[in-house]
């Protein structure tokens, strides 16, 4: 199971600029503050206050007003990065103030999840940054439990969801009207609308939040069904069913052709496989390939389809039958290429599948 630590670096705005703590500092966007360093916390300067008020709360005491620097921020990060991989290999960029750290491979070489976040602390202390920490199964629930305390984002053993219910659903900015229209109706929480079954939170909330929060708690639904002696219009009847959206992945999986001797399998099997990837199902007969059904039913080209044909270098020898001669029985071909798998995978996320089946 993967294991991913968010680490936030919340005062990023206020850090790549300066890192004293000898006056009151604050970075400001628009005449806004954006950041305050402790010095100018304990003056009463909050994120969000106008210019003016700052001058105002500071009286007489020297203030430095710096204008943020986003591209400053963008250079921290970056550095920050680069010091990461001497964590694992596997990180990159989150949001504008954060990096995702996938260390669940990397535990046996650091001996443990405590010598790890060790050496984390030391080398973020000594370059001069605070980061806020997240810890889970998933990027995204990494990052929400980033502003949790630190009790509970760190608490890796206990149920995802129950760390998470206490988060407030304001953390979802980018789903700001969504959030909106729950808040009204009394939903304050995580907690308040993963109690909600899911199809009543995808009707008041769309496809596209519930899809965020599936992949919040890494979940997903496998649907297996048998194809049997159904027809191509039945199964392409029962895949625009199963049909939800860029999320939804369809897997079939074929043998290509049976009983021929080396040059007729190859023969038949690459006019399959152009067929295949020219989305033609017409052009598949029962020679094809014993999947020919199941894929048939998927091919026709209605607008959601990618179709995609994983072939490998294999040994391929034909099997006996009533049909088949000593000669073709016995003889192998091991330079046939032989497909294992015929995945046809609707447009959506197919992309770090098909890379993981190529490994």
């Amino acid at each position: 199971m993967s294991t991913w630590l968010c680490l936030r670096f919340s005062q990023l705005p206020l850090q790549c600029l300066s890192r004293s703590e000898e006056q009151p500092i604050v970075v400001l966007a628009r005449q806004r503050v954006v950041r305050a360093n402790d010095c100018a916390a304990a003056l009463g300067i909050r994120e969000g206050m106008g210019g003016s008020t700052v001058r105002a709360l500071a009286g007489d005491d020297p203030v430095q007003l710096l204008e943020r620097d986003e591209s400053a921020e963008h250079r921290c990060l970056q550095q920050l990065c680069c010091w990461a991989y001497s964590i694992t290999p596997t990180l990159y960029t989150w949001r504008e103030d954060c990096l995702q750290l996938e260390i669940g491979g990397c535990l046996n070489l650091f001996r443990g999840l405590d010598a790890l976040l060790a050496e984390v602390d030391s080398g973020i202390s000594s370059r001069g940054y605070h980061a806020q920490y997240g810890l889970a199964s998933t990027p995204g629930a990494a990052w929400l439990l980033s502003f949790a305390n630190t009790d509970a984002a760190m608490a890796l053993q206990q149920p995802l969801e129950e760390r998470l219910a206490p988060l407030p659903l304001t953390l979802l900015d980018d789903f700001s009207t969504t959030v909106d229209s729950l808040r009204r109706a009394g939903l304050h929480t995580l907690g308040d609308i993963l109690a909600l079954p899911t199809t009543a939170l995808g009707r008041r909330c769309g496809k596209a939040f519930t899809h965020f929060l599936q992949q919040v708690l890494g979940e997903f639904r496998l649907v297996p069904f048998s194809v049997g002696d159904a027809s191509p219009e039945q199964v392409a009847e029962v895949l625009d069913l199963l049909w939800g959206g860029p999320e939804t992945l369809i897997v079939i999986s074929s043998d290509l052709s049976h009983y021929h001797d080396y040059e007729t399998a190859r023969r038949l099997d690459a006019a399959t496989t152009r067929a295949i990837e020219a989305l033609r199902p017409a052009d598949l007969d029962y020679e094809s390939a014993c999947g020919r059904v199941p894929v048939s039913g998927l091919l026709p080209a209605h607008g959601k389809v990618v179709g995609w044909l994983r072939t490998r270098p294999g040994h391929r020898r034909s099997t006996p039958s009533s049909r088949s001669s000593p000669q073709q029985h016995w003889s192998p071909a091991p330079r046939a290429r032989r497909a294992w798998c015929c995945t046809a995978l609707l447009m959506g996320r197919w992309g770090p599948l098909r890379r993981a089946i190529s490994t």
